[in-house]
């Protein structure tokens, strides 16, 4: 049996958007953080409104966060660790659900970024990894395609 509350009529499009309730966050809005440290990442993104996440090899999400399309955020909390870079584009972000509603696409980094801490006799230097999600004609970053269910915890 299924309570009555928990049902909605219609196609599978109209109810899910009724269900997960579609939202423009800010850039820079920080919707999963497992844990903070010293070091930065800054995304820019390009036509598309972009959620990056920072998955761990295990495939834990340290970070995710929202950038607007055209816009860019830069995010100063970044924990040690070496990390799976992901973007998820599309329409009609849902924070509720986790997931562009419309159109969604998810990339990554073919490559781990590494974020560590080190030093010498007088400074301590910290991980600074910049991304520009803007197609260019010899641009040196190529994200690979990645699984939509491979952004999802």
């Amino acid at each position: 049996f299924v309570a009555r509350r928990l049902l909605q009529f219609g196609d599978e499009r109209s109810v899910r958007i009724a269900y997960c309730v579609p939202e423009h966050p800010r850039s820079g809005a920080v919707m999963t953080q497992s844990e903070r440290g010293p070091h930065s990442i800054n995304v820019r993104a390009g036509s598309k409104d972009v959620v990056v996440k920072l998955k761990s090899k295990a495939g834990k999400t340290a970070l995710a966060f929202y950038v607007r399309s055209g816009e860019s955020a830069t995010i100063d909390s970044v924990p040690e660790g070496q990390y799976r870079v992901m973007f998820a584009t599309g329409k009609r972000y849902s924070r509720k659900c986790g997931v562009f509603l419309d159109d969604m696409e998810v990339r990554q980094d073919p490559n781990f970024a590494s974020f560590k801490t080190t030093n010498d006799s007088e400074n301590v230097y910290t991980s600074i990894a910049e991304y520009r999600l803007v197609e260019q004609v010899a641009g040196n970053f190529r994200p690979e395609q990645a699984a939509i269910s491979s952004f999802s915890d």
